[in-house]
């Protein structure tokens, strides 16, 4: 059964016996690009986690394979796990977690989800097929890659009359870069959550793809849910930046501490996976002391803070805002970035 690492362009899964088997031909891979300990170990993870579906679901022609992959500053692996049938039932549901047909947890895709850094799916009844990527650490000094005093703080309130909150939010650290996003699904209640949980799960496999990317792959992600809207950003800390798309009923600003104002960032009309207008990508200044805000419409839009209360940290400052500005008659998420 041995193969080499050159010749290991596909490989059939279709034992229990083959998952080491693969699992290890895809280490050794790995480790020649350079990965550290904890990523082989993650990536070591994720092949068992796709050879496994592979072999309990009883799929037809299950086989993986993977490249190593070079695309503008970024370099590392993919892999592709693909087969024939039976296909996945239904998709945004496993997604979700806690769910399986074949005795499992149902962990196993939001797991996957949460360890690569792109992801993607797509499932029939014609046959599933996954392809993730997991990216070397950026060449830059130690200290460059050291976050500095970026703390991020999130408030969240629910609905009165519901226990589960529509709303979502990601906060995912990359070096000095830091992607942020307040997501809120159409509503309130489960389908709300569904939709935002789906959103969720795609910024979370695909934090480091270009923000200009990403709404039209959310909107093809919350097909068939009910739809959300959401404001991304990404902050990056070396170069005194914010980049910011949003699309819907998301508020954002940003205080810019040098002009002692605000500066109200533009979100373009539209639904994730209803209906999307082209939007557009803006970015502004962001230098020690900025202060950056983004909400749900829980929360009111013309809100203002003191003097004094610019100078409280994340927590406080998004605590206040939530006591002080929630409607009380929907979900609500305020997430404070300085």
């Amino acid at each position: 059964m041995a193969a080499s690492v050159k010749d290991a362009d596909e490989l059939r899964i279709e034992v229990e016996a083959h998952i080491p088997w693969v699992r290890g031909i895809v280490r050794r891979f790995a480790e020649s690009l350079g990965f550290s300990e904890k990523l082989l170990t993650e990536i070591e993870l994720c092949v068992t986690e796709l050879a496994t579906n592979l072999v309990v679901h009883r799929t037809k022609n299950g086989r993986i394979s993977f490249c190593e992959v070079k695309e503008n500053d970024l370099h590392g692996i993919e892999i592709l796990a693909q087969d024939e049938g039976p296909g996945i039932r239904d998709l945004s549901k496993a997604l979700q977690g806690g769910t399986s047909t074949a005795g499992s947890l149902g962990q196993g895709l939001p797991s996957l989800q949460r360890t690569a850094d792109e992801f993607e799916i797509h499932s029939n009844s014609q046959g599933t097929r996954v392809r993730m990527r997991k990216y070397l650490p950026p060449a830059e000094t130690k200290d460059e890659l050291a976050r500095s005093d970026l703390i991020v703080s999130v408030a969240v309130r629910t609905h009165p009359e519901s226990t589960i909150c529509g709303d979502g939010h990601v906060i995912r650290h990359d070096g000095p870069r830091t992607l942020l996003a307040v997501i809120d699904g159409l509503g309130h209640g489960t389908q709300a959550r569904k939709a935002a949980a789906v959103a969720e799960a795609y910024l979370h496999a695909n934090h480091r793809k270009p923000l200009d990317h990403m709404p039209a792959e959310l909107h093809a992600s919350l097909h068939g849910t009910r739809g959300a809207v959401a404001g991304i950003a990404r902050i990056d800390e070396a170069a005194n930046k914010l980049s910011f798309i949003g699309v819907g009923n998301i508020s954002a600003r940003l205080w810019l501490p040098e002009e002692k104002s605000w500066v109200r960032l533009i979100s373009m009309s539209g639904t994730l996976g209803v209906s999307l207008r082209a939007p557009r990508l803006f970015s502004y200044p962001c230098n020690r002391g900025s202060i950056f805000i983004i909400h749900s419409d829980g929360l009111k839009e013309r809100w203002e803070l003191s003097t004094d209360e610019l100078s409280l940290s994340p927590t406080e400052i998004a605590r206040t805002l939530m006591r002080d500005n929630w409607r009380r008659t929907d979900d609500a998420t305020v997430m404070v970035a300085k």
